[in-house]
């Protein structure tokens, strides 16, 4: 998308993962109850660089950290990692995948969109 915006990183990044915000930062989303913000993309970042990011609403490349079946619910986990949702209190969904991912590591086609929390659904 043209208007993709760019973030400073307040850590290094990772390439396709999902970004949270730290005092008008962004760094990797640690867990499943950060709001998400945005997604890297191809290109990581070091500390205090510009990094590239697609916003919600957009088809993005991400990274799972284990198997996640093909249309599942993804939210985030260590790293910016995404993994297969599951709900509960505070919880936040990142979006489905639209490919199977097999273990840790593989980089799968999402659609990423705003979280929501599925207790309020």
């Amino acid at each position: 998308m043209a208007n993709d915006p760019n973030f400073t990183a307040g850590a290094t990044v990772s390439p396709y993962r999902l970004l949270q915000d730290s005092s008008g930062n962004v760094i990797h989303a640690t867990a499943a109850t950060q709001v998400v913000l945005a997604a890297s993309g191809a290109s990581g970042a070091d500390s205090t660089e510009n990094i590239a990011c697609k916003l919600p609403g957009q088809r993005v490349k991400l990274t799972a950290s284990a198997s996640i079946a093909k249309h599942a619910r993804i939210m985030a986990t260590t790293a910016g990692k995404i993994v297969t949702f599951s709900s509960g209190a505070g919880v936040f969904c990142a979006g489905y995948a639209l490919e199977a991912a097999d273990a840790d590591g593989d980089v799968i086609e999402c659609f990423f969109f705003p979280g929501y929390n599925a207790e309020d659904a």
